[in-house]
């Protein structure tokens, strides 16, 4: 599931994100949410999906403005760049599973 891929890769870079986090931070849905999808075996709604989405982009929005920075050093640069492009991916494979979401409707 693609929740799951998102969650990893978000975890190597703040090692403090829970899944209770991050369902309500990046989700928008109660801490519990993903817990009960794992349980059922389910993967997570169209709704839970686009505000993945959304998160992510709003992300890569701050991603940006430090990179356009100018008193920001080279390392804080070159770290935020590797996240920029990790983000970019993840933005890339929700979008994506988005879209193969909205071919079944149809």
């Amino acid at each position: 599931m693609i929740v799951d891929t998102v969650y990893e890769q978000l975890r190597e870079v703040d090692k403090k994100l829970t899944l209770s986090k991050f369902s309500r931070d990046y989700l928008g849905m109660s801490r519990s949410y993903i817990f009960v999808k794992k349980h059922k075996g389910e993967d997570i709604s169209n709704d839970a999906l686009l505000n993945l989405y959304g998160s992510l982009r709003a992300t890569q929005k701050l991603y940006m403005q430090i990179l356009e920075d100018k008193n920001c050093g080279e390392f804080t640069n070159s770290y935020y760049r590797r996240c920029s492009e990790r983000n970019k991916q993840l933005i890339q494979a929700v979008w994506h599973e988005l879209d193969e979401r909205s071919e079944l409707v149809n």
